[in-house]
């Protein structure tokens, strides 16, 4: 009888332990950038589920940091955070430090019943379906956007709001190393919202929201079909000059 019920411990301790490491488990990928088809940063995004309360929240983040060649040219090591809610990818809490030799800063906002406050600031309204930048991605690699164009969509970055298109949605093959990997490759459009933006804008501005944001700009991409749905590669283009990020390795 008691040999019996340790067996049944030991077999519920061990469904548990994994249903923990499960929940909390973290997706960590790293990518190089190019610019002009040359490597310039090494950039790490990690995805964590967040214990809070009842609530279902995962965290997002990125590592931005030149490689050490360009580091003695024009030294970038920025950090981006978003806290989202799981179900429907709306956002906390965003924030950044920014190290780069035109812009040093640290940014935080939060995000509750359809306003942002940012420190020591007024809150700023929002209409519904708004995400962050970060938010946005996760949700994409969740959804099919063509299923997503349906209603209105806007983005939140740095104080400015844009509207969301998806268009040219396709399938398209790629290859990471030797390993052929199906995506679905989708273009994001932005469209400022001049009748949500009220305040002046800081015309400094980081490298990452910097050139996703750019007015004329072209945002693409890749998104792997089959779980994890690891983004595979992302494009943004501004006339002749390309930003390109592409997946290189993953840990464990």
């Amino acid at each position: 009888m008691k040999s019996n019920l340790k067996k049944v411990i030991l077999v519920w301790f061990f469904i548990g332990l994994v249903g923990f490491n499960s929940i909390f488990a973290k997706e960590i990928y790293n990518y190089s950038v190019k610019v002009l088809s040359l490597p310039v940063l090494d950039l790490k995004m990690e995805v964590k589920s967040v214990k809070q309360s009842n609530e279902r929240l995962e965290k997002v983040q990125f590592y931005a940091n030149t490689n050490d060649f360009f580091d003695k040219i024009y030294s970038v090591k920025n950090q981006y955070k978003c806290v989202y809610d799981f179900d429907n990818y709306i956002p906390v809490m965003r924030s950044k430090i920014i190290k780069q030799p035109n812009l040093k800063t640290k940014v935080k906002a939060r995000y509750s019943n359809n306003k942002v406050i940012y420190s020591n600031e007024k809150p700023i309204s929002l209409p519904g379906n708004t995400y962050s930048l970060l938010s946005l991605l996760m949700l994409l690699r969740e959804k099919d956007p063509s299923h997503l164009n349906n209603g209105s969509m806007y983005v939140e970055i740095d104080k400015t709001l844009y509207s969301v298109k998806f268009a040219n949605t396709r399938d398209k093959t790629l290859k990471i190393g030797a390993t052929k990997v199906s995506t679905q490759a989708t273009e994001i459009k932005l469209k400022e919202e001049s009748e949500y933006n009220p305040t002046k804008k800081d015309r400094k501005e980081d490298i990452f929201y910097g050139n996703v944001v750019k007015e004329n700009g072209y945002r693409k991409i890749w998104i792997e079909k089959k779980p994890p749905h690891r983004i595979i590669k992302a494009k943004f283009s501004l006339g002749s000059t390309s930003l390109i990020a592409i997946l290189k390795g993953v840990e464990n």
